[in-house]
C-alpha cells in the first residue's frame, strides 16, 4: 500500500521534527522555550485548519483545544492570540452544534479583544456573535414557547439595582 503525503503529514512532521519537546514542560528562558512552544501552539493551529477543511471537525477540535491551552500557559489568559483561538473554538462548535459551548468562547474572546483594543479581531468576534445567534434563532423559529431572543438574554450583562443595563460598552 502506497503511503499519501498530504498537508496534515507535512504539519505533523513540522511538529515532530522542529517541536519535539513536550508542550506541558516549564518554558526556559535560556533555551529559547517560549518561542519554541508559541511555534508549537501555532502548529497545532494549522493541524487543527487543516483537519476542519477535510471535515474532520471532533480531531480540529481537539487540535485548537490543545492550541489555546498552551497560547493560555505561554502568552497569559488575557493575550489577543488567545482571543483569535476561542474564536477558532467557537466558530468550530458552532458548526458542530454545540451553541453554548461556541457562545461561551466568543464572550470569553470579546472581552479579551475590548481589553486589547485589537479592532480587527473585535470585528471577527461580532462577526461571530452574529452568527452565532442566527444560527440559534434558526433552531428555536418554529418553536411557540420562545417568544424572543436578545441580548437581555445574553450572560455577562446584567441589570443593576437602579435597572440600567450594565456590561455594554
Amino acid at each position: 500500500m502506497a503511503a499519501r503525503f498530504t498537508l496534515l503529514t507535512l504539519a505533523l512532521l513540522v511538529a515532530l521534527l522542529v517541536f519535539p519537546a513536550s508542550v506541558n514542560a516549564a518554558p526556559s528562558a535560556s533555551s529559547g522555550g517560549v518561542w519554541h512552544l508559541v511555534r508549537c501552539g501555532e502548529t497545532l493551529n494549522s493541524i487543527a485548519a487543516v483537519w476542519e477543511a477535510k471535515g474532520k471537525l471532533e480531531k480540529a477540535l481537539d487540535m485548537y483545544e490543545k492550541c489555546r491551552s498552551i497560547q493560555e500557559k505561554v502568552l497569559g489568559p488575557e493575550h489577543p492570540d488567545v482571543a483569535a483561538g476561542l474564536l477558532n473554538l467557537s466558530c468550530l462548535n458552532r458548526a458542530l452544534g454545540q451553541a453554548d459551548d461556541a457562545e461561551q468562547a466568543c464572550w470569553r474572546a470579546l472581552r479579551i479583544a475590548e481589553a486589547s483594543g485589537e479592532p480587527e479581531l473585535l470585528w471577527r468576534i461580532r462577526d461571530e456573535l452574529a452568527e452565532l445567534w442566527g444560527h440559534i434563532a434558526e433552531q428555536f423559529a418554529h418553536d411557540p414557547g420562545v417568544a424572543g431572543f436578545d441580548l437581555l438574554n445574553e450572560p455577562g450583562y446584567s441589570f443593576d439595582q437602579d435597572s440600567t443595563l450594565t456590561g455594554l460598552a
